[in-house]
C-alpha cells in the first residue's frame, strides 16, 4: 500500500521559511524544490513506485510545505529506498542547492540566508526579518 514519509523542506542544520511569515509560501516552495533537487543528486532518481513530491499541510498559523517520499510499504525495495532517504538527509545545503537559493535571492554567498550586505548589520532592513526574526530566526530587537 502507498504511504508516505516527511522528509523536510531543507537540510536538517539549515534555516527555512517561517510558517505565518511574510512571503512563506513562495520562498517554502522554492526552498522544498531546491532540497527535492538536492536529494536526487544525493539518492539518485527516485524510481517506481518511490516519488519525492512536496506536499502542504494544515497548521494553526496556515499550512506548511515539506518534501515528501511516496513509497510502496509492500514492496522492498520501495521501503528500503525510502528508508534510506529518511535515515541519510542532508544536514546543509550543497554548493548546488546555495547557488540556486542565490538566483532566487533567498540565500547570499555568506553561510546564511542574510540577503541585505548592511555595513551596520540593520536586520530591519531586510524584508526576511518582517515578522520580528534575523535571518537565522533570531529574535531582533525593533522586530515586530
Amino acid at each position: 500500500m502507498m504511504d508516505y514519509s516527511n522528509l523536510g523542506s531543507a537540510p536538517t542544520d539549515e534555516d527555512c521559511a517561517q510558517v505565518g511569515s511574510d512571503g512563506y509560501w513562495e520562498r517554502a516552495s522554492i526552498e522544498c524544490k531546491v532540497f527535492r533537487k538536492q536529494l536526487r543528486r544525493i539518492f539518485g532518481e527516485e524510481k517506481f513506485p518511490n516519488r519525492l513530491k512536496i506536499k502542504s499541510f494544515p497548521h494553526d498559523f496556515g499550512d506548511y510545505l515539506e518534501v515528501v517520499i511516496y513509497y510502496d510499504d509492500e514492496n522492498e525495495e520501495s521501503l528500503d529506498w525510502a528508508l534510506k532517504l529518511e535515515d541519510n538527509l542532508p544536514e546543509r545545503w550543497d554548493e548546488e542547492a546555495k547557488k540556486e537559493l542565490v538566483s532566487w535571492k533567498l540565500q547570499s554567498d555568506r553561510e546564511y540566508y542574510c540577503t541585505v550586505p548592511s555595513k551596520k548589520g540593520n536586520c530591519l532592513e531586510c524584508s526576511l526579518s518582517s515578522y520580528g526574526k534575523d535571518c537565522r530566526n533570531n529574535p531582533i530587537k525593533g522586530g515586530e
